[in-house]
């Protein structure tokens, strides 16, 4: 399910505080739409994040970033909405109208360069057609995901914007926590009748307005797909925890009876009170996929599983090493292109780097890609007297590594994370 609005406006248009010769637009873009965003909240929800000559916005936690990007003579805009919902297709609409009254933005709805609303609602501004659109939409797909369980016994998800997978055979994985197979059964035998019925239960923002359970179901999202329920060690991840708490506290100021998970609030404020280096495993409440064992998926199409709650760390070296970590457990790896190179010859160039030659060796392989796991001890810089490497190697892709530990009766789980290491091309979009 893949609705939403692809549109451009001449470039450059009048950005406030932005000097056309110096290329840095995101810098403007960016902070014309932080002013044009009605709610401070809605600010705080936001998440910016400049690559190259593009702008990507993630402006709800359930939805994939709009993508701006710079093409020759105009600026262009994509964006997904059918997985947050019509209230979010209407509000991404708005907001990009009140960047033409305040950047001169003429966005183009027409079919010029394939330019669009998907859904007609950047033209006819009819709401109640725009989830009815959604709502078909959404029936279309949720019928196809149900023929595909009846055929298949395999776990089932339906679109979330993370860089993670978590599947339970039994249950359907939504952005709003795990959904009983029956509930995508029962969805899918619905009709456009029932769209204000079953509308705000599979939508995250059905309604136009902004009302407690839009602010109550924001949080509840976060806490099911970004909260990761350890001692928040950097800044960015308390802030994510006072946003959650600050969302919660909006829904129950607009409706004192809201139903509200306090048990989740209480441990949220319980880890910002906690000493930054105090460490402990999040127990097994129901909320929180990252409370469980996850697969990490990293940006040229490594794959690994290891618990969500391990901290996690992008190092600025060459190549980029993601580093997981956790007590005295640490995993790292660091991925990078070989054009025209075939996995084994990667694979070669990487054993020679390490001069593993001589090692205890474990050979590994999977679809589309060969890996070693070299079980030799080495000196380790952070203090972990038992490190095995590891390198993995896909077509024009390799990945090196290292495991780390203190306890060496954990060698097999240093074993069972080496093999769950998996490789597979990431995808060119997001939102399908």
């Amino acid at each position: 399910m893949s609705l939403g609005l692809y549109t451009d406006c001449p470039w450059p248009a009048r950005l406030p505080a932005w000097d056309a010769t110096s290329g840095d637009w995101q810098t403007a873009l960016t902070a014309a739409m932080r002013e044009a965003l009605p709610d401070p909240l809605l600010q705080r929800l936001a998440v910016f994040e400049v690559a190259d000559a593009r702008l990507a916005v993630q402006f709800h936690p359930a939805e994939f970033p709009v993508e701006f990007a710079e093409a020759a003579d105009h600026l262009t805009c994509s964006a997904a909405t059918s997985h947050a919902g019509p209230g979010y297709h209407a509000f991404l609409v708005d907001l990009l109208e009140t960047l033409r009254e305040s950047c001169d933005a003429q966005w183009n709805w027409g079919d010029t360069r394939g330019s669009g609303d998907e859904t007609g609602f950047a033209q006819h501004r009819d709401f109640s057609a725009l989830r009815q659109h959604m709502w078909r939409e959404f029936l279309r797909e949720v019928r196809a995901s149900a023929r595909y369980q009846q055929l298949v016994e395999q776990p089932l998800s339906l679109p979330m914007p993370v860089d993670f997978e978590v599947y339970r055979l039994d249950h359907v994985t939504t952005v709003d926590g795990f959904r009983p197979r029956r509930w995508l059964e029962a969805a899918s035998q619905t009709s456009a009748e029932d769209a204000d019925v079953w509308g705000p239960e599979c939508f995250p923002w059905w309604q136009r307005e902004r009302d407690a359970r839009f602010w109550e179901r924001c949080a509840r999202i976060l806490c099911w797909t970004r909260v990761p329920w350890h001692v928040p060690q950097d800044p960015d991840v308390r802030r994510l925890y006072e946003l959650v708490l600050d969302l919660f506290s909006r829904a129950r100021e607009l409706d004192p009876e809201i139903a509200l998970p306090d048990q989740e609030i209480r441990e949220l404020r319980q880890l910002l009170a906690s000493p930054s280096g105090e460490l402990a495993a999040p127990d097994s409440n129901p909320m929180g996929y990252l409370r469980r064992p996850v697969r990490w998926h990293l940006p040229l199409g490594w794959s690994l599983v290891l618990p969500g709650y391990y901290y996690r760390e992008s190092r600025l070296e060459s190549p980029i090493r993601h580093v997981f970590s956790f007590e005295h457990r640490s995993v790292t790896l660091g991925e990078f292109p070989r054009s025209g190179q075939e996995p084994n010859a990667i694979l070669q160039e990487i054993c020679e780097v390490l001069q593993a030659d001589a090692a205890e060796t474990l050979k590994i392989s999977g679809d589309g890609f060969v890996g070693r796991v070299f079980l030799r001890e080495l000196e380790s810089n952070r203090g972990a007297p038992h490190v095995y490497e590891i390198a993995y190697a896909a077509a024009e892709v390799g990945c090196i590594g290292s495991i780390s530990l203190h306890d060496p009766s954990d060698r097999d789980w240093a074993i069972r994370v080496a093999k769950s290491v998996r490789f597979q091309p990431p995808p060119e979009t997001h939102g399908d």
